[in-house]
């Protein structure tokens, strides 16, 4: 009795089968990342530069019912903000050396509370704040950098003593250099929040044997403050809100002393 030939397997089938178990395989690796991922608040952070995503899609920040939508071809490196990592992310954050911004600043005390503005010029390790009153008066200009302080009004020039003032304190700005207050300073809260559609680093602290609560919200588009809240015992002592900004180049205008010179020219 003859017997029934067995069918030759075709090439064709074998690769077919492959095929569909490789994008099987692929599925469950990316659903397993997406759940994996999902509940754990994220921010995209520059990191070190890695050319052009191949899509140039625009990559998002989602927090609550906001969306913010950052520049397309931006190399990312996606990481979790925390009160462990907070110092590292904000000290990393690429900052300008040269622009011009307005704040709105308000004080709070138990009758009332006082708006004025200050303008703020930053170019060669020098920072110019000019002080308002509540009338929008221009006051007294303030010039801080390389150890030194210029403090002058109309006919007036003061240049006190290295380390008596800062532009901080003689303005009522407390919104420089928070990487470095961070470094001594007690974490109590990290995260990430959209604030205004701008992705923000939030952070709040409160410094070595202060009683002064300071919460900032830390702009990833230019890595410097656009909010600060400064608080004690829960209640809010002064907001500071950044109104505008410029990344330019200050003129020569906004650090020429009454005397004619640059602080950088004076020893």
């Amino acid at each position: 009795m003859r017997q029934a030939k067995r069918p030759k397997r075709q090439p064709g089938n074998t690769f077919l089968w492959g095929g569909f178990f490789a994008l099987l395989l692929l599925a469950m690796m990316i659903a397993g990342n997406w759940f994996g991922q999902a509940g754990s608040p994220q921010i995209s952070l520059p990191s070190a530069p890695l050319g052009e995503p191949p899509s140039g899609a625009s990559p998002t920040f989602t927090s609550g019912d906001a969306t913010a939508t950052l520049p397309a071809k931006t190399p990312m490196v996606q990481v979790d903000v925390t009160m462990d990592n907070v110092r590292e992310i904000a000290a990393g954050l690429s900052q300008p050396t040269e622009y011009q911004c307005v704040w709105q600043v308000e004080w709070f005390w138990p009758t009332g509370s006082r708006t004025a503005k200050r303008k703020v010029f930053v170019r060669d390790g020098y920072i110019k704040t000019e002080i308002y009153d509540a009338n929008d008066q221009l006051q007294q200009h303030l010039i801080s950098g390389e150890g030194r302080v210029f403090i002058y009004s109309p006919g007036i020039i003061w240049q006190p003593e290295r380390g008596d003032f800062t532009a901080e304190t003689e303005a009522s700005l407390p919104v420089f250099s928070l990487p470095v207050k961070l470094n001594d300073a007690d974490i109590l809260s990290a995260e990430y929040k959209i604030l205004e559609n701008t992705p923000c680093i939030y952070v709040t602290f409160s410094a070595a044997g202060s009683r002064y609560v300071d919460a900032y919200w830390l702009s990833w588009d230019d890595g410097l403050p656009i909010r600060m809240e400064r608080s004690l015992d829960d209640q809010i002592a002064i907001r500071c809100v950044r109104a505008s900004m410029e990344l330019a180049r200050p003129g020569d205008e906004n650090f020429r002393l009454p005397s004619n010179q640059f602080p950088w020219e004076i020893e």
